[in-house]
């Protein structure tokens, strides 16, 4: 079999794939049911599942995201101790094993038997992928917003035209 597939050489075009992606996952949610009750391994239902409930369980964070910030502004609630430089790097290194800890902890895990440089990458690759989650966070909020006013159509991204060049097979 040969695949081929093309890279997006913007945020835009991007954003209108992950808006199509987490649309399909909301409008799917429907067949969870069936999902579970299929004929497929009991790990193989529980992944299936966790990818289709993906853009809802980063709406979640992204909501609790959000009520921090308000709290912390508000002055309802206080995150920033008023102590040492070493209380307020505890915080620091807190918030950033609860922020990325389970995508770090993943990484480290594909980076099994490839020593140091191996958990290196695997550190730089989370921290880049945290990035990337959160700026395709806006994508969930339009396909939820499409969802729940009724415009369900999918905006295909377009392709741009490819100069293939031949192997040296």
């Amino acid at each position: 079999t040969n695949v081929r597939q093309q890279g997006l050489n913007s945020f835009r075009q991007l954003l209108r794939q992950r808006i199509r992606w987490s649309l399909g996952n909301l409008q799917a949610a429907r067949l969870s049911r069936s999902l579970w009750l299929g004929q497929f391994s009991r790990g193989t239902r529980i992944e299936a599942l966790a990818f289709l409930y993906m853009p809802m369980l980063q709406g979640i964070t992204g909501i609790a995201f959000i009520g921090s910030i308000y709290l912390l502004i508000s002055g309802i609630a206080s995150y920033i101790p008023s102590g040492t430089a070493a209380e307020l790097l505890l915080v620091i290194i807190v918030v950033y094993v609860l922020g990325i800890g389970g995508t770090m902890m993943g990484c480290i895990a594909a980076a099994r038997g490839e020593g140091p440089t191996g958990y290196l990458r695997a550190f730089f690759t989370a921290n880049a992928y945290a990035v990337y989650t959160w700026l395709l966070w806006p994508a969930l909020v339009v396909s939820s917003f499409r969802l729940l006013t009724g415009r369900v159509a999918w905006q295909k991204t377009e392709r741009e035209p490819l100069t293939i060049v031949p192997s040296a097979d």
